[in-house]
């Protein structure tokens, strides 16, 4: 921690992720739940901070909350078939809320997906063009 003297403000007080600190984050990272204890909140909070992570790290977050959606859907869709001859009401119009969120979320997790896919193929491509020009431009240095 480090103390910032402000002039028209109280002191403040600056903090930075010490090595440990950032060892234990991303070892939490690395732990891959399919029903995590604090729920769903839990993917969206890893997958946050995952630029402390790899890209398969992210990857697995959000495979393991497409299996936990998968089966709240399911779930869901069930009680809809269950409930099919019961009449409109109030009960129907927060299933249909929950159905709905958890589509949204799917067609958000295919997304979010294929971005980071991208993303790591980009980066990738991007790293083996820098060696090769490195390589060539030391090549040419000896030369």
């Amino acid at each position: 921690m480090r103390k910032v003297k402000q002039r028209k403000r109280p002191d403040k007080a600056l903090y930075e992720v010490s090595p440990a600190g950032l060892a234990a984050l991303r070892a939490w990272l690395e732990h891959v739940e399919d029903e995590p204890v604090g729920g769903r909140v839990v993917f969206a909070l890893k997958l946050f901070f995952c630029e402390h992570a790899s890209p398969a790290t992210a990857l697995a977050h959000l495979s393991a909350y497409r299996r936990y959606l998968e089966r709240r859907l399911e779930s869901f869709e069930a009680l809809q078939a269950r409930t099919a001859d019961s009449p409109p009401g109030y009960p129907a119009h927060v299933l249909n809320h929950g159905l709905t969120r958890v589509r949204a979320t799917l067609a958000w997790i295919d997304e979010t997906t294929a971005a980071i896919e991208a993303d790591a193929k980009s980066e990738a491509a991007g790293v083996t063009r820098r060696r090769r020009g490195a390589g060539r431009a030391a090549r040419s240095a000896r030369r």
